[in-house]
């Protein structure tokens, strides 16, 4: 996947699905438009970046259901509401998705994988907000002295501000690390139990860690395994 997007290849390239090429469409926009404050860069960067939100959670969803989503679980991806909802769902809750979360990054660390395949920990409220936001950008203004033709472009300069502040979660959750989830069914029996008892609280991080430490060699050799 390309780092940079040039106008010429957005322009004339296919588009894509995937979170990642939005994201770097996204960031060409806002590399494009930012220096002189343009404006349409700015509203094509804010949908590059909301599509791009919209597919990490469909993605996440997608990879929490072993890639084997339900009809129903389809009809929940027709918004970005319904997927955080389905996602907390999905785990028994707010505090047990943030708890798996912790888990798999964990695991992730000890299987001796480089950083930038670590599995990121993803705030899904932060990003239906970010998606709320960016949404300001996209839809129309009716009121054009207080947007686009701003005394002073207060608005466009908070709008860039803002697309700053979305690529760089973005990328320190797609880039620096990535988006995964740890398949259950792929456990062994010791880190699923661990898993479990993590999760509803029975034991604590310090000891997830030491149980993972002792476990460091097996989770390397199965990882590796499948590279």
């Amino acid at each position: 996947m390309p780092i940079e997007f040039d106008l010429h290849q957005i322009i004339h390239h296919e588009r894509d699905l995937s979170s990642g090429y939005h994201l770097m469409v996204a960031r060409g926009w806002r590399i494009i438009g930012e220096q002189d404050k343009l404006h349409s860069p700015l509203a094509y960067s804010a949908f590059e970046f909301r599509c791009a939100i919209e597919r990490i959670l469909i993605e996440l969803f997608v990879l929490m259901r072993e890639k084997k989503p339900t009809k129903a679980d389809m009809r929940l991806m027709n918004s970005v509401g319904s997927v955080r909802k389905a996602i907390y769902r999905a785990c028994g809750g707010k505090t047990e998705f943030e708890r798996t979360q912790t888990f798999n990054r964990l695991f992730s660390q000890g299987s001796g994988v480089p950083p930038h395949i670590w599995m990121a920990t993803v705030d899904i409220d932060y990003l239906e907000k970010l998606w709320s936001k960016l949404s300001d950008y996209c839809h129309r203004q009716l009121r054009p002295h207080e947007t686009w033709k701003s005394k002073g472009n207060l608005w466009l300069k908070k709008g860039y501000k803002l697309l700053n502040e979305a690529e760089e979660y973005l990328w320190s959750i797609m880039v620096t690390s990535h988006v995964g989830w740890v398949e259950r069914s792929t456990l062994q029996p010791e880190m699923r139990d661990a898993l479990d008892q993590f999760v509803s609280g029975e034991i604590t991080q310090a000891t997830l860690e030491a149980r993972l430490r002792i476990m460091g060699p097996v989770i390397k050799k199965r990882i590796h395994g499948r590279y």
